[in-house]
Formats: C-alpha cells, structure tokens, sequence
C-alpha cells in the first residue's frame, strides 16, 4: 500500500476500498490497483504509441531508477528516448533534475501500478533478462542476479543459494538493507521449505540490522513457531525488547534454551540478546553473566561478545560506582564502535560528568544499521543536554529521537526521551507539550524497567513543581517498591532517590525521608559521586527546616550551594537556589531570601526556562521584594496575575494549576477582581483590563 501509494491519503483510501471490507481479515492479501485508477490511465494515456507505451511497462518493472540505457536494453530496442518524449510531453512522465544519466519517473505515484499490472508474464520476464544483460556488461554483479531471479518462473534453488550468497557479502559490507531484499528474494525461490525457512530468517536478521523493527514486527507473524528453533525463538525476543514487550521476550528466550542443537554461534547471539534484555529490565549482574555467555560461546572478539561486552562494562559501573574508560576493540566495526561511544556516555552521564557524555554521545556515524543505538544515544544525549542547561538543544535532539523511534518502531525507549521532554517543557511553560509528554508515559505492568523508572521519575517531578502532590506521591511510592523489588539504586545511574524524599518531607513522611536519604548518603559516599552528595545535603537541609532545626538548614543549603558552585548541572543549582530562598523567605529573612531567589531566576533564564523564571518572581514579590509588574486600577499584584491570566481565555482550574492556588482562591480572587474593575461577567474582563493598564 505504501510503495502503490506513495503514502497520500486519497489513494490509501482507494487501495483500500479497492476490495470488500472483509478481504483484510484474511492473510497476505493481494492488494489491487483500483478501478478508478485504470479509468484515470486509459484516458491520460490515450495516443500514446506502441512503442511508448512497451517503454512505460518496462519503466514500471523495476524498483531502481530508470535510464534510458536500461530501458533499452530491456525493451531490446534503441529509440526509448524519443518513445518516452511523447510520455514526458503527455505529463505522464519526468526527467528527475540534476542526475546523469537522466533519471526517468511516473508523475503520479500510482501509474506505476497501473501500469506495470498491463504487464503480462511473458513480457516481464524478457525486461528481467533484458535488465540482467545490461548489469551484466555493467559490471554490477548483485543487480545481473536480481535480475535473473526475477526472469524465473519457478523455483531454483541454485539461484536462491547465489542470492543468500550475494546477500552475506552486503551484509558483511553493512548494506544490510540490499542484503534484506536478496535474502526476501532467495526466499521466494527457494526449491525447499527448509532452504526457504533458513532465508527468511536471514531476510529477517538483516531486516534487524538495518533496524527496520517495524517491518520485522509485520513479517514475523508468518514464522512457524510449533518447535523449538533457538535462531528464530532468539530473533523473535529481540524483537520483543525493542517492542517494549518484558514478558513476549523472557517467554522467547526460555523457549530458545529448549533447543538443544543450536551452533555455538546461535547460542553466543542468543546470549548478546539476553544482555540486552536484561540491561533493559534492569539486571546489572544478569547482564554481566550473560555477556560472559557470549563470549564463551562465540569468542572473546566475536560481534556478539563485544556487544555484551560493551553493555557488561555500564552493568560493572553500576555495581562498583567506578567511572571507566573503554578503548577500542582490535577490528571493531563501525557500529561495534557507536555501542561503545554510548555504553561510555551512559557511564559519564552517571559519574556527573555530563561535557565528556555529551561529546561521546554526539558522535553518530552514518552507518546502516545504527539506528537501534541511535535512539540509545539520542535519549541518553538529550539528558546531557539537559544537565548543561542547553535545554532548546535538548528539546530539539528529544524530537529527533522520539522520530526515529517511531518512523522505526523502537518503542522500548520512548519513555527515556519523554522524561527529559516533559520536564524542560513544563519549565519552559510550553503545557501543552508537557502535558503531551506526559500522557504518552503510561506504561504498563509489561514494561521494562528501563521504561517505568523514567516514566515514574516524570510524574514525581512535574507533580512537585505543580504542586499535584498526590501524583507525585503515588510516583515516589512507585520508585520505592521497585526498588525492593529489583535495586534501581545504583548511585547516578537513576536519580529518583533525593526526589522521593523530598516528596515523603512534604508529605511528612519523616522516618520513611530519613530512612531513604541515609541509605542515599551511604551509597553515594561508597562511589564518592560529588554531584549526588550536594543533591542530598540539600534535602537534609530541607529535613532540618521541616523538624524546626532553622539554623542547621540554612548551614546545610549553603553547604549544598558552595558544592556545587563547580558543578556543570545547571537545573540542579537553580534547583537549590530556589529551595533555599523559599525556606528564608519563610523564615521571615526577606533580603537575604530574594538574592538567592534572583539567582536561581538568573539560572533558569539562561536556560530558558521563563514559566519557572515568573514562578520564583512571584515568591520575590510575595516577600515584598524583587521585581515588580505594572499595577492595574487597585488590583493586588497577585490579582493581576490572576486576571491576566483570566482574560487570556484559562479557565478557574487552569489558573490554579499555573499559579500553584486552589480553584477556590481563584474564583475569590475574581470576584474581587469585577468589583474593583466595576463589571459583572468575564467576557468583559479583556476589555475593562486593558483599560486599567493603559491607565
């Protein structure tokens, strides 16, 4: 349908209203070219001549680009360019600009189908050969046996071993996607059910490596999986973890184990598999133990041990706290070297450093295949961007990921780049597109872990800054019970644990904060990461103003402040800063409290943060201090906010929301906004506002 269609709208609905409704429920339904686009080509093509018209079937054979040459090597003719004139000339056909030799093309989209249905066997089989002698004399050895293959009537087993042959040496080039279309081919012609089964497996393996998922999703439903296979059973529970399906792919996996006669190097892929799932479920040790099992069963050098290899080296981080290095491996490939690049940037990501995470996670080499680790990468990036304040960066390479995620249909990680999303967004003020963000994070019981802990960690966060406690709470709630279930604690690798205690001190929770944030401390001393002890000072000092120790939290907040004076993470000092204003300005220590409130204001503006910017304003001005706005009339400054906001088209509940009031103070402010203004409903507020303001 995509490639009849070209993906326009009108003639996906042809296609599809081409045949009775009930014909898509049954299996590998032969799409028609619809009626109406036969109608619309006998009359378009009408004068046409014999020899245009012979041209145009050719042209409509062929998947690659056509020229003229290969035109007339498959019609067996000379003159193809003055037949096709007349075709140009009808607007039935065009010459693509800037590519030599001229490049030839349908104008619509769905005349090749049309066309190439006129097509009988016969015919298509002399372009085939037609086409085969040109890239035969070309030198093209790959396109000559395409097509030959596609001359054939039957099935021939020889051919289909050249094509798995021809398909291994792409493959073995990285042009995984040529190779998935010759192992598609070789299927097809396969003699055998058993030569055919082995190709379509490989069809699908390179289907994998070009990281078309999505496509590897819709074929692998035609797989027999009655018996045990631990090649298919492998490759079906990979597909599985990019799917974000937890229980389809340790159910694949166990079944893969039930075949006892596998080749060592279907085992030692199977084991690389695992490391991956169990990385992504969150199994430091269980990853650790299978990229062992790659390497036993394949090779210390071999693709899989090294994939493992690279993925064992974060779980090893993760248990020790130890920030590594990770040289390159002797023959490593092009993509071997992006896991490498990301499992590093993860690993310094971790460790506070996020300038050296940011400069391995931005190298993306061009090669097939990388996407699967691009959306790695893209994820862990944005959260380095987001850790050095480049927050319009960060929004910018969140986009990029969550594309290629879809477009590729790697689910498995769209919660990771949700998080960052839908925190800078809400800072930023942009709602609409948090509050998007932020319904796509609805994970279920299947998830990964890799999925629910980031998912979790949103909800507590922008259930903090908007006040929404209860959602913050069932979050933080969420993370603990996780926790005991399966550590999520490894220091910097999550950073959950200081935000639950803040949820649990604002919810007095107190021995449940003191419980959490001891451990915290103890895990975070073990692995001496600087940035997440400052983090921690900063809650204890959030505890001790909470239990009524005044002077011992203002010792602490300014201890957390100096240490991370040398810090590069800049959200985690605005933070602070503007904790610590908040909690002096309580304490009645107005001046002192708006310094450090201008500064948080100063470090969330240089990120772009201006919803958050207006927020710690308003907690200057509710000190009497800070920056003021112009008053309207006799209005408060925070009734001008409210009406403001009111005459903007928010409603009493939206207002609450961004202003951090209950519905109730709202409506109160209200209506003492329409007696100090003199009007009576809200459609008159814009206009009588405006006035006040001008005045």
């Amino acid at each position: 349908i995509q490639s009849m269609s070209g993906g326009y709208l009108g003639r996906v609905h042809e296609l599809l209203t081409a045949l009775p409704a009930d014909s898509w429920n049954r299996r590998n339904v032969t799409v028609q070219v619809p009626q109406q686009w036969i109608a619309r080509w006998e009359k378009k093509s009408q004068g046409l001549s014999a020899e245009t018209l012979t041209a145009l079937q050719a042209m409509a054979c062929i998947e690659e680009a056509a020229t003229v040459d290969l035109l007339e090597h498959m019609v067996g003719e000379e003159g193809v360019d003055v037949a096709l004139d007349a075709a140009i000339d009808a607007g039935i056909v065009s010459v693509i600009a800037g590519a030599y030799p001229p490049q030839l093309q349908f104008r619509a989209v769905e005349d090749k189908s049309t066309v190439g249905g006129t097509v009988g066997p016969g015919r298509r089989r002399a372009f085939h050969q037609g086409a085969h002698k040109y890239y035969e004399a070309r030198g093209d050895k790959a396109q000559a046996l395409v097509h030959r293959a596609l001359s054939i009537n039957s099935h021939d087993e020889a051919i289909a071993g050249e094509l798995a042959a021809a398909a291994d040496s792409l493959g073995a080039s990285g042009r995984w996607r040529e190779a998935a279309d010759f192992y598609r081919l070789a299927s097809e012609l396969s003699a055998t059910t058993d030569q055919q089964r082995e190709h379509e497996l490989n069809h699908l393996e390179a289907l994998v490596a070009s990281s078309n998922v999505r496509a590897v999703a819709h074929r692998a439903r035609t797989l027999d999986t009655r018996k045990p296979n631990m090649w298919r059973d492998s490759l079906l529970g990979y597909l599985a973890i990019h799917q974000g399906r937890r229980i389809e792919a340790t159910s694949r996996f166990n079944n893969a184990e039930l075949d006892k006669n596998a080749p060592d190097d279907v085992r030692a892929q199977l084991a690389s598999r695992k490391a991956l799932a169990e990385i992504a479920n969150w199994n430091p040790q269980g990853v650790i133990d299978a990229a062992a099992d790659a390497a036993r069963f394949g090779g210390k050098n071999s693709e899989p041990a090294l994939a493992a290899g690279y993925i064992a080296t974060v779980a090893q981080s993760a248990l020790t706290g130890k920030n590594v290095e990770m040289p390159a491996q002797p023959g490593e490939s092009q993509v071997l070297a992006q896991r490498r690049h990301m499992a590093l940037g993860w690993i310094k990501l971790a460790n506070d450093d996020p300038i050296t995470a940011r400069q391995e996670l931005q190298q993306l080499p061009r090669e097939e295949g990388a996407t699967r680790i691009d959306v790695w990468q893209i994820a862990w990036l944005a959260r380095a961007e987001f850790l050095l304040g480049e927050w319009d960066d960060a929004i910018a390479t969140v986009e990029k990921g969550l594309f290629q995620a879809d477009y590729y249909g790697i689910d498995l990680l769209d919660p990771l780049l949700l998080w960052t999303g839908a925190i800078i967004a809400q800072l930023q003020g942009s709602y609409s597109i948090a509050a998007s963000y932020r319904n796509r994070l609805v994970i279920g019981n299947d998830a990964f872990t890799i999925q629910r802990v980031p998912a979790a960690i949103t909800r507590m966060v922008t259930g903090l800054r908007e006040n929404q406690m209860l959602e913050a709470t069932r979050a933080a709630d969420q993370l603990i019970a996780m926790d005991k279930q399966s550590s999520i604690s490894h220091p910097g690798l999550w950073p959950w644990r200081d935000l639950a205690v803040n949820v649990l001190l604002n919810t007095k929770r107190l021995d449940e904060a003191d419980e959490l944030l001891s451990v915290a401390e103890e895990d975070a001393d073990r692995v001496n990461n600087f940035g997440l002890q400052a983090r921690l000072v900063a809650e204890r000092a959030h505890q001790a103003l909470v239990l009524g120790e005044a002077d011992r939290g203002v010792k602490l907040y300014e201890q957390a402040i100096e240490m991370m004076t040398t810090s590069h993470m800049r959200p985690y000092q605005g933070r602070t800063l503007f904790a610590f204003g908040q909690a002096l300005r309580r304490l009645g220590r107005r001046r002192l409290a708006d310094g450090y409130l201008a500064r948080a204001a100063e470090v969330y503006q240089s990120m772009g943060a201006h919803a958050y910017v207006e927020k710690i304003n308003r907690e200057r001005r509710a000190g009497g201090l800070g920056p003021r706005q112009n008053s309207a009339s006799s209005l408060t400054t925070q009734e001008l906010e409210v009406a403001q906001h009111a005459a903007s088209g928010l409603t009493n509940k939206e207002i609450a929301a961004q202003l951090f009031l209950s519905p109730k103070t709202v409506e109160f402010h209200l209506t003492r906004i329409y007696r100090k203004l003199r009007i009576r409903t809200r459609t008159e507020l814009p206009t009588a506002l405006a006035q006040a303001l001008r005045e």
